[in-house]
């Protein structure tokens, strides 16, 4: 669509408001599957978030924001729901990402061979960013599979270039990380509030590491700690203009730092 065109707020704005009424409608409808009983709230809840997130592909398209096509597929060995990515035109670059989440997650699960007999995994799947040809998957994990220690929250997140086909790390979204690593460590505690700091000044993160992935607000980052030092590993949303300067100059990062702005 052409947002110059005089009117064109006016009628999408019009439209978003007919939107709002026929979602909320729609999922009282759904409620009355369990009307005045303890799920109707949270059927009407669901709803309204599933009919929201269809709702934002559907502005990005009109406005033109490329959008990536992707739906969500269980893994036949691990069960955890997984994107699969469908990329007109590139095929070799849609296999090869679909390849790699498909080994990523099949690891989700516990050894079943392992000794031992109280073994639980959990995984949390969900895609925060799916623009711009880029694809960020965010993948929280927890459970015991025997050892010293359960896992606690770890952060298994991935995202990938779909112009290269690439998974990048987080270090290839910086221009040079070893030289700014401080600065990056300061982005980050900057992002973070005080309370979540308390405790936690003497360690410093940029020594080891972050996993990420992206969101419309900024890069969403958290330290790699070691079990130690897990209760200061607090995830934070750090703007993309705090550190654009910083970035590669031909990286995602900073495709979508401009992009932002």
């Amino acid at each position: 669509a052409d947002l110059s065109y005089d009117g064109w707020f006016d009628a999408a704005l019009e439209g978003q408001r007919g939107w709002l009424a026929y979602r909320d409608g729609h999922c009282t409808a759904e409620g009355f599957e369990a009307h005045r009983g303890t799920m109707e709230g949270m059927i009407v809840a669901f709803c309204k978030a599933r009919l929201t997130r269809d709702r934002i592909d559907e502005l990005l398209e009109l406005i033109g924001v490329a959008i990536v096509d992707y739906r969500m597929v269980p893994h036949p060995l691990s069960g955890v729901a997984l994107p699969r990515v469908t990329l007109p035109g590139r095929p070799e670059i849609e296999r090869a990402i679909n390849a790699s989440l498909e080994a990523h997650v099949a690891d989700l699960m516990c050894d079943p061979d392992a000794p031992g007999e109280e073994r639980e995994y959990n995984a949390h799947v969900e895609v925060p960013y799916a623009l711009d040809d880029v694809l960020s998957v965010s993948i929280l994990a927890s459970g015991f599979c025997g050892g010293a220690h359960p896992i606690v929250g770890a952060n298994l997140s991935v995202t990938y270039d779909l112009v290269t086909g690439r998974l990048i790390g987080f270090r290839e979204l910086f221009e040079d990380y070893e030289r700014d690593a401080t600065k990056i460590g300061a982005a980050y505690r900057a992002s973070v509030s005080p309370e979540d700091l308390e405790g936690c000044d003497d360690i410093a993160p940029e020594e080891y590491g972050f996993n990420y992935t992206f969101s419309p607000q900024g890069v969403v980052i958290q330290p790699s700690f070691p079990h130690a030092f897990v209760a200061c590993a607090h995830q934070a949303t750090v703007p993309y203009e705090r550190v654009r300067e910083l970035a590669a100059k031909d990286g995602i990062l900073m495709r979508l730092a401009d992009a932002a702005r």
